[in-house]
């Protein structure tokens, strides 16, 4: 065998990220690995997917000096793992490259499971097990509609979600956008609402709704319905609620905490740095949670974005959309109006720069008090369904937020190729690399409006932001990880407990 990239994963370039055992191949990708090759006739076999955008990708056999012996150009047209061979013939004995490479006109990233180059023999197949084979036993990947890299255990898993407020805010988002990718009904989600929560709105499918408006009523539920997990977020008097029952003895089902940020208002459950009874931890920021004992797993899964819909399309046909006629540029932002989010800021900013056109998308509290101080280049939008269509409106996303969790926005924004600026506050870092995906607010008027008005339509930024967004972000491929957490080992119950307590939850996700 002349190549198995399962042994040669040594490469010169640029444009490759590690997936695991698979190889993520980013757009404008120029990737050279050196071969000894003879004269003769080879085969060349290779499994791979689209992960975003449109999947061409070109491999080829490269001498020294620039002589191609074999060049082919392949398009991964699904998100299913698909399987190419070809047959090439080398006359000549020289130094060669196999060389992957992928246009700069290109977009979105192809994963490639497996790669291999032989000695091209009719009666010897080259055997390349796809990643996406499973034993029979097993849950196929495509019946989550996507394909995870672990293995499933078949057995039905029932989930209860408990949800605390009524904001819908990024946790819903969250759970909302991993949820929508389950196709078929292997795990079977149980909303209960402590409070009306918009969510219930967004899930398409499989999840059964319920209002549990008191501690007793949740108990009971949680006991009676025998759930092989239950997921809570954000609140210290739900945490504290399931320990009370963990510590009678009356629940067995497996804990399992979604931790989104270090916010601290009077309900937050990060506050307390030290979990009980708790099974999993779901961090959507490394970093996050690193210093929390009594946490049997920690598992980073990161904010999944849908990459069909957030991505870049006509900037003119999205602004005609949205009713916006900017006069020069058009910058702006997509957040909840409250006051972590300091638009203030950007109305201050909006005041320097008179010459362009500002908006802001959303709802909140502060409305009116943002709509009483604007100037006239600024226009507030109030609720956008289709939000997406802002990004694409926009020359530049612009969030110069007090605090911060994981923005959704700042990666919706990154997706659809609008350059973002903004405060570096919370898991924002791990995010937006300063001057390379993004750009860094100071928190200066003057210096932060010239920032913006120098680097707002730097094409290298776009495409940086892009690319990680489709590498570190695809909500196709964080799905999986998600449901890996529920889908292997098994549970048992006990019986449930009484509880005449009324749940009180003051605060909000934000």
């Amino acid at each position: 065998m002349i190549f198995d990239s399962a042994r040669h994963n040594k490469w010169n370039g640029r444009g490759l990220n590690q997936a695991g055992s698979s190889f993520v191949v980013l757009k404008g990708a120029l990737l050279k690995h050196p071969i000894i090759i003879s004269p003769g006739e080879y085969q060349f076999k290779v499994i791979g997917k689209k992960r975003s955008g449109n999947g061409e990708i070109s491999f080829s056999i490269e001498s020294e000096d620039g002589t191609q012996e074999f060049e082919k150009i392949t398009v991964f047209s699904t998100s299913s793992w698909s399987e190419f061979s070809y047959t090439f013939k080398v006359r000549h004995e020289k130094a060669y490259n196999f060389v992957i490479s992928r246009s700069p006109r290109a977009y979105g990233n192809v994963e490639l499971g497996r790669m291999i180059i032989q000695k091209d023999n009719t009666s010897q197949k080259i055997n390349i097990e796809s990643p996406s084979k499973t034993p029979s036993n097993l849950v196929k990947r495509s019946d989550l509609g996507i394909v995870p890299t672990a293995r499933y255990a078949t057995k039905h898993k029932r989930i209860g979600v408990i949800i605390p407020y009524g904001i819908f805010g990024g946790g819903e988002i969250y759970l909302q956008n991993f949820i929508n990718r389950l196709k078929t009904q292997p795990i079977e989600f149980c909303f209960l609402y402590i409070r009306p929560n918009d969510i219930m709105h967004n899930i398409k499918k499989n999840v059964v709704h319920r209002d549990v408006k008191t501690k007793e009523q949740l108990s009971g539920v949680l006991l009676s319905e025998q759930f092989d997990f239950v997921i809570y977020y954000n609140s210290l008097q739900v945490y504290q609620m399931l320990q009370e029952i963990k510590q009678a003895s009356a629940l067995n089902s497996r804990l399992v905490e979604i931790y989104h940020s270090d916010f601290l208002w009077g309900d937050a459950v990060a506050r307390l740095r030290q979990r009980k009874n708790l099974d999993q931890m779901i961090v959507v920021a490394d970093r996050l949670a690193a210093d929390i004992t009594g946490v049997d797993h920690r598992t980073h899964i990161p904010v999944g974005i849908d990459l069909e819909k957030f991505t870049p399309r006509n900037k003119e046909l999205s602004r005609r959309k949205i009713r916006v006629k900017p006069e020069g540029r058009l910058f702006g932002s997509v957040a909840r109006l409250s006051s972590e989010k300091n638009l203030e800021y950007l109305i201050e900013l909006a005041k320097l720069m008179p010459n362009d056109t500002f908006i802001i998308a959303g709802d909140g509290p502060l409305y009116n008090e943002l709509q009483t101080h604007k100037p006239r280049n600024l226009t507030l939008l109030g609720f956008v369904k289709d939000v997406e269509t802002v990004y694409n409106a926009l020359d530049a996303f612009i969030l110069p937020s007090k605090m911060e969790g994981t923005p959704i926005s700042i990666l919706e924004a990154m997706a659809s190729g609008t350059p973002v600026f903004v405060a570096n506050v919370g898991a924002i870092g791990e995010i937006v690399q300063n001057d390379f995906n993004g750009h860094f607010l100071s928190m200066n008027l003057e210096e932060d409006a010239r920032l913006i008005d120098e680097h707002w339509n730097d094409s290298h930024i776009k495409e940086a932001a892009i690319n990680y967004v489709d590498t570190t972000h695809n909500v196709e491929v964080n799905a999986i990880d998600f449901f890996n957490v529920f889908l292997m080992g098994d549970n048992y119950f006990r019986p449930k407990i009484e509880s005449s307590h009324n749940l009180q939850m003051p605060g909000e996700y934000i």
